[in-house]
């Protein structure tokens, strides 16, 4: 007879699951790109920011509800961070890849 691990888990409430469906509502894609991407968005009057590693505001643009394409060839190839908000208040953020 062989010996065996046995572990148990336990997992409180479903906040992971929760927190996947938020981030189903907006995409961004494709990623990494070019410099030319579209945002994905159920929200109305929104506003996408991009972040430089420094910290430094880069990048606005407008948002409305369905696909809008972004034209960001004018930056440096890097790493970026986006920021998607509506009425002042952050809906999403991520990585952005600009190769």
């Amino acid at each position: 007879a062989g010996l065996y691990d046995a572990f148990v888990a336990k997992i409180a409430g479903t906040t992971g699951i929760h927190e996947l469906s938020m981030k189903e509502d907006i995409l961004v894609y494709p990623n990494p790109n070019s410099g030319l991407f579209n945002v994905q968005c159920d929200i109305i009057d929104g506003e996408l920011s991009i972040i430089n590693i420094l910290g430094q505001n880069v990048f606005n643009q407008s948002l409305s509800k369905g696909v809008n394409f972004v034209n960001t060839v004018s930056l440096t190839k890097g790493i970026y961070y986006y920021s998607v908000t509506q009425n002042k208040s952050q809906t999403r953020t991520g990585k952005l890849i600009i190769e």
